[in-house]
């Protein structure tokens, strides 16, 4: 009971931070161009005392194949760089 209890309590907070994240992200996204967006991404990752130097690798490297994603239309690249910039973690 209490176990069934805590995953339904943590799946509904989860759905909850997802949702906000989403509309935090999607202006963020509609805010700035793409420029903009990767400029204040790859400031992030330099000013990130906590990640090692190969985290901060992995996530220069993501930011430019989100760049140079041909697949996605810039939309798509617009917030998921927007979602970087918020959550810290490359999707």
């Amino acid at each position: 009971m209490y176990q069934g209890g805590k995953t339904f309590f943590y799946k509904r907070i989860n759905g909850i931070a997802i949702r906000a994240r989403y509309v935090e992200a999607r202006a963020l996204a509609d805010q700035y161009d793409i420029a903009t967006l990767a400029r204040q991404a790859r400031e992030r990752i330099q000013v990130n005392a906590v990640m090692s130097p190969e985290e901060k690798a992995s996530a220069k490297a993501w930011l430019i194949s989100v760049l140079q994603d041909t697949s996605s239309d810039e939309e798509e690249r617009r917030f998921a760089i927007a979602n970087f910039i918020l959550s810290g973690q490359a999707a």
